[in-house]
């Protein structure tokens, strides 16, 4: 009898991961529109909640091609520094690293935002998600950037600073062979 019900148990367990992962896992038509309408929309709290939802999605989930488009094409036309910086998390998680890497690589570049070096250190940290070695230089590039520019990240530098410096580091030692 007990085995009988753990058996019936595992089906019921098994039964439920499977309808969650084709309720999460949805790439249909109708999710991508959702969600490319939602970024599209004015709706701060709609474009946090989902991006959250994309964000917490499990390695049984990967970000698909299809939505990996719609956040670059969303990144690219935001303008609150805010939810560049959440897209940017979701971009750290993504399925194929050479997709996002051109749009990873704007984001550190441009210096003429309002975020205070967010942006371009949250670009940094999915780079180094991403283990994209090919980012190196980039990354070197906005150090030396922030060091020529102090001034201009009162309140941030350091920990802007602190943590971009780190990614180069873990990045440049992956490339060498290291094997943190």
């Amino acid at each position: 009898m007990y085995v009988k019900n753990i058996r019936i148990l595992a089906l019921c367990i098994a039964s439920c991961i499977f309808i969650c992962v084709a309720l999460f896992a949805d790439t249909s038509n109708d999710s991508l529109n959702e969600l490319s309408n939602t970024l599209d929309s004015g709706n701060y709290e709609s474009k946090i909640y989902i991006l959250n939802g994309l964000y917490n999605r499990d390695a049984l989930h990967p970000i698909g091609k299809d939505e990996l488009l719609i956040l670059i094409k969303a990144l690219e036309k935001e303008k609150d520094w805010k939810i560049k910086v959440r897209i940017i998390h979701v971009l750290g998680k993504a399925s194929d690293s050479k997709l996002v890497h051109d749009a990873l690589i704007a984001c550190l570049n441009n210096t003429k935002d309002e975020s205070a070096g967010c942006i371009q250190q949250v670009a940094c940290r999915a780079l180094l998600d991403l283990g994209d070695t090919d980012a190196i230089d980039s990354i070197k590039r906005w150090l030396d950037y922030l060091e020529n520019n102090k001034d201009l990240y009162v309140g941030t530098y350091d920990y802007v600073y602190k943590t971009s410096k780190e990614c180069f580091v873990k990045l440049t030692a992956k490339k060498n062979g290291a094997t943190k």
